[in-house]
């Protein structure tokens, strides 16, 4: 199985990379910037980002902030599943982030295209972006159980403090990460935490 790496923090966490082809389904707390996971686990290669809810100047400049240039913002937000499978034909050895895919996580005909791609000879990684706690279990059941990777991360109240955790439980062809990670995050980059190794 050949491995994509990310070019970041996430290569070592994840044993070396991801591997080529996955349909990746990204879980995440919506109260964290999980997009700057997103942008890290991106950084290695070109990456087309097709914006659902949110506005696309915005990211755009939160991923200038961060010091990413090979991301090309694409505002999806008219729904237009055309504008994905365009991208699906074009891309090739590059990732495609869908932020969020709650307006199409009923459309069986994107999903069997979707699934058809990731199973050509294109070197590519999808993201399919679901907030935690956003739609109905059997609609999520079907879609985890499609995707060849699933990522989960959550927030966690200790004290004061709110802890980032990281995790894979589910990867195809490689070891999952069945262990949390924790992670720092900031506007410009994403770390290991290793706080509380600290005596």
């Amino acid at each position: 199985m050949r491995l994509k790496k990310t070019g970041s923090i996430f290569d070592e966490i994840l044993g070396g990379g991801i591997p080529a082809g996955s349909i990746i389904f990204f879980s995440a707390d919506p109260s964290l910037p999980s997009e700057q996971i997103l942008y890290n686990l991106c950084a290695s290669r070109k990456t087309y980002y097709l914006v659902t809810e949110r506005h696309p100047k915005r990211v755009e400049e939160e991923i200038s902030a961060a010091g990413f240039s090979n991301i090309e913002v694409i505002d999806l937000r008219d729904c237009n599943t055309f504008k994905i499978l365009e991208v699906l034909d074009v891309a090739d050895d590059a990732n495609i982030v869908i932020d969020t895919f709650l307006p199409f996580i009923n459309d069986t005909a994107l999903l069997e295209n979707i699934v058809e791609v990731s199973g050509s000879d294109k070197d590519i990684l999808l993201y399919l972006c679901i907030p935690k706690g956003s739609c109905e279990e059997t609609a999520l059941s079907r879609l985890i159980y499609i995707c060849d990777v699933f990522m989960d991360i959550r927030a966690e109240r200790t004290g004061d403090e709110i802890i980032v955790k990281f995790a894979a439980p589910k990867i195809r062809g490689a070891t999952p990460l069945t262990k949390y990670v924790r992670l720092k995050i900031s506007p410009n980059s994403v770390e290991i935490d290793t706080s509380r190794d600290i005596v």
